[in-house]
């Protein structure tokens, strides 16, 4: 019999031996217990080591979560959405070509295997559950990111409250290369400049703007239904602030009302009721200067003097008067209904009489203008305007007209183009065709030119795409400076693309063109520079407002108004109308309105 047999033999021997009798029965029974509880207690020292190897993994996931979302501590105050929210504005509409990748990710998206680590780790924790559910969310939010922007704030929120509440304070580890830095908000004052007027649904199509742009921003707001009622604002380049004038009851009995011409910032304007002042004419003084009257054109010369071309009644001749404050119209000179095709062929710009000449089936029109500054100025023939005549029903205006400094230039719509005759080193240039592209765009001045500006938009769902097409005139030419993509310029990042299509404008200010929007992810953005610098321009953050409930941008709709050197930038949010500066260094600053 082999060991193996014996010792086999031997064993069954002992064992039955020991069940015979009862002593031995009750050291069997206790030995059992004896390696029940030793066999546990193996058991429970095994599941306790891995527990608690669980919780140190999850202590440094959470640094590492933490690095990787917040970049560094939260300051005194600050939420972890506010620091992620601060993060997002400075990657939205960035190169992500050059930005840091973890494997193929990047920020926010490269977060998503921590924010899974902690997920997996968190579960022995205390308030594992929520934790866990929380991570999850979180991390499914983040790889959401690899195909489009979406909005995980919630899910920060989320994470950071069941990590506080299962005793995670771990400071975040070491930097994390993919974290961006947060990046400035230019107006931190931005809520102070809210509330435009003291209204809280003031919108932009209730506020008109002086036609013809020069070195003065004006516009009249003809909201009833505001605190100020009826008002006409005022802001110059050396302004820190929209002055406003409440218009007097004479004035906001009427309707329609509106400002017509130019005028400089000291020199208060008129006020013009119903269709061009049919319902009366207001002065500087709130009082009725003149009625039943069709106006043509308007020039404040100075603070008691206006020029007005304007027709009377049924007269089928325009009548050119000066009219000073507290006194009557006096006639001066009048436009016969020979010279020109209609009476909507004449206005005033600044100092000067505008018309065009009579045409002839076999001949077209002359862009003809006599300067009013000085006595008895000869008439200038500055050149022809082909395909004069408008099509019936056209509303856009005739003329349009801007000054800078010692340049005037004159916009003629017609109706296959519009024409530009600059004036500039003391003489008129020729009309010039300007592109199809930027008809009906913007108008500004500058030294011995005029710049034109227009946005349009792509059809289509999702985003806004605005292309702005720029050109500038000079006298006898106009060329084409830029057709620009937004969404190029942002990379086609959908979350730095405007909202809707009443959320971006552009102007030119100088030599420059000032793009401002409100994008679904990225904030109020304004970017600045000349045509060719634009693309490598950084944007300035304005705003970074979200509702603190639903943590949708407060922003809806971006208006931009240009003058020769700076811009009245108004931006509708969800409280009401802000106000603000853009000049040609790139600075922006609140403008709040304030009445004299």
């Amino acid at each position: 019999m082999g060991e193996q047999t014996r010792f086999r033999q031997f064993s069954t021997r002992f064992l039955m031996t020991n069940l015979s009798g009862g002593r031995r029965w009750k050291r069997v029974v206790l030995g059992s217990l004896f390696g029940v509880i030793l066999i546990g207690g193996i058991v429970a020292g095994g599941v306790y080591a891995l527990g608690a190897n669980d919780i140190g993994l999850l202590h440094k996931d959470w640094a590492g979560l933490q690095s990787c979302m917040l970049g560094g501590p939260l300051k005194a105050g600050e939420l972890p959405a506010d620091r992620v929210r601060a993060l997002e504005l400075a990657s939205v509409g960035t190169d992500p070509t050059t930005r840091p990748k973890k494997g193929t990710d990047t920020w926010p998206a490269s977060c998503a295997p921590q924010a899974a680590a902690v997920q997996a780790h968190g579960i022995g924790a205390e308030h594992g559950k929520e934790l866990s559910a929380a991570a999850t969310a979180l991390a499914t939010a983040l790889a959401a990111q690899r195909s489009g922007s979406t909005d995980f704030s919630k899910a920060v929120t989320d994470t950071w409250t069941a990590a506080a509440a299962s005793g995670l304070k771990d400071p975040p580890g070491e930097a994390d290369p993919t974290t961006p830095k947060p990046v400035e908000v230019a107006l931190p004052g931005f809520e102070a400049s809210k509330r435009m007027l003291g209204a809280e649904h003031l919108t932009t199509t209730t506020i008109f703007t002086q036609p013809a742009t020069s070195n003065v921003v004006r516009f009249l707001v003809d909201d009833r239904s505001i605190p100020s009622g009826p008002c006409v604002c005022t802001a110059s380049e050396a302004d820190t602030g929209l002055g406003c004038t409440r218009l007097g009851s004479d004035v906001t009995a009427q309707s329609g009302l509106r400002l017509l011409g130019a005028s400089e910032p000291s020199v208060p304007p008129y006020v013009f009721a119903g269709d061009r002042g049919d319902t009366g004419v207001f002065g500087s003084d709130g009082k009725l200067a003149m009625k039943d009257v069709t106006t043509y054109g308007a020039s404040f010369v100075d603070a008691k003097k206006a020029r007005l071309l304007i027709r009377r009644g049924g007269a089928k001749s325009l009548s050119l008067v000066e009219q000073t404050t507290g006194g009557a119209a006096l006639d001066v000179a009048q436009v016969s209904g020979t010279m020109i095709d209609n009476l909507n062929d004449a206005t005033l710009a600044f100092d000067s009489l505008v018309w065009l000449s009579g045409a002839k089936t076999t001949s077209p029109s002359h862009l003809t203008i006599q300067a009013l500054s000085a006595p008895a100025a000869p008439q200038v023939d500055v050149g022809e305007i082909s395909d004069a005549t408008l099509v019936a029903g056209d509303k856009t205006p005739r003329f349009t007209a801007c000054r800078a400094g010692d340049t005037t230039a004159v916009r003629v719509h017609a109706v296959k183009a519009d024409y530009v005759s600059v004036f500039a080193q003391g003489k008129w240039g020729a009309p010039a065709a300007i592109p199809p592209a930027v008809r009906g765009g913007t108008f500004t001045c500058r030294n011995g030119e005029a710049m034109l500006v227009r946005v349009t938009h792509q059809d289509g769902s999702g985003p806004d795409h605005p292309m702005i097409d720029v050109a500038r005139c000079k006298p006898g030419a106009c060329d084409v400076l830029g057709h620009i993509s937004l969404s190029e310029l942002v990379h086609g990042d959908p979350g730095a693309l405007p909202m809707t299509k009443e959320a971006s404008a552009a102007v030119a200010i100088d030599d420059k063109l000032l793009l401002v929007w409100a994008s679904g992810a990225g904030g109020v953005r304004a970017r600045m520079g000349t045509v060719a610098e634009l693309a490598t321009a950084k944007d300035v953050i304005l705003s970074a407002e979200v509702d603190k409930q639903t943590g949708a941008p407060t922003a809806l709709d971006v208006s931009a108004m240009p003058a020769a050197r700076f811009a009245v930038v108004l931006v509708r949010t969800t409280s009401g109308l802000a106000s603000l500066k853009a000049d040609t260094s790139g600075a922006f600053s609140p403008l709040p309105a304030a009445f004299k």
